[in-house]
């Protein structure tokens, strides 16, 4: 099955949410900028979960 990775803040949860409602054919993982801050998730399972995915899902939360 192809994989997602969805990097973004607080809404990322959202996004995954409607996704599987559509019947998205991905397996979704879901990062928060917030708990990667926090220690709450893992830098090093982000960017694994990034080098396998075949789509990938950034939030910008800045405009630079």
């Amino acid at each position: 099955m192809k994989r997602c990775t969805i990097f973004a803040n607080c809404q990322a949860g959202g996004v995954a949410h409607f996704l599987k409602k559509a019947h998205f054919p991905y397996e979704i993982d879901v990062f928060h900028n917030y708990q990667l801050i926090l220690g709450e998730q893992s830098p090093e399972a982000l960017k694994e979960s990034a080098a396998k995915c075949d789509l990938f899902i950034y939030q910008p939360t800045d405009e630079m």
